[in-house]
């Protein structure tokens, strides 16, 4: 029964997460939604058995789809706020700040992920020596990493050209800005940052 639960919530639940965006954003909501389905049914089943995982794996779903959603969403919500204010000096610095704490909370949740497959990876290396099921995951592995890796290189894009408009802006102003000045500069490490994250799937798909 447990072995049933969590894939039929996975696909409940990322199904329920694409009706509410675009097809553009699915397969980044799709990661979120499986892999917080996974863990909160894990941990359901450990407190309460099969009902316990039903309820887990719907509320980690759930959780693991915000994350998923918020980030492409966010991005998109900041410059749609900006919109017909494009000339305006607080906008702008409010729209590179915002994007630049959208960033900053992707990265961390990035770096986490990044972890957790090197872990993974590791371990399947050493047991896909002796174990053919060990070889079949880890190719399950590089998948998944692959999927995340082109998901991170449509959102640099993205934060690129967030980070462009901020820049087109201040070289129009005839006096400078020191809290928009600060912002780019910000943004500009986030993006970097991003970036790194981004090299570090790459490196970590090469190795499989």
């Amino acid at each position: 029964m447990k072995k049933i639960l969590i894939p039929f919530f996975c696909a409940v639940l990322v199904s329920s997460c694409a009706t509410q965006s675009q097809q553009t954003k699915t397969e980044g909501t799709a990661l979120g939604c499986a892999a917080g389905a996974i863990v909160g049914g894990l941990a359901g089943w450990a407190i309460g058995g099969s009902t316990g995982a039903a309820i887990g794996a719907g509320t980690g779903g759930l959780a693991g789809c915000a994350v998923g959603y918020s980030y492409a969403d966010n991005l998109d919500n900041r410059r749609k706020e900006l919109a017909g204010k494009e000339n305006d000096l607080d906008a702008q610095i409010q729209y590179a700040k915002g994007v630049g704490a959208d960033t900053q909370q992707y990265n961390q949740t990035l770096k986490t992920k990044i972890e957790d497959y090197d872990l993974k990876v590791s371990e399947l290396k050493s047991k896909a020596v002796t174990q053919q099921s060990a070889r079949k995951e880890l190719q399950t592995e590089k998948q998944k990493i692959n999927k995340e890796l082109q998901q991170t290189q449509q959102d640099l894009a993205k934060v690129q050209k967030a980070l462009n408009t901020s820049k087109s802006f201040r070289s129009t102003q005839t006096t400078q800005s020191a809290e928009l000045d600060a912002e780019i500069k910000k943004l500009e490490n986030d993006l970097a940052q991003l970036q790194k994250n981004s090299n570090a799937l790459a490196s970590l798909s090469q190795r499989i």
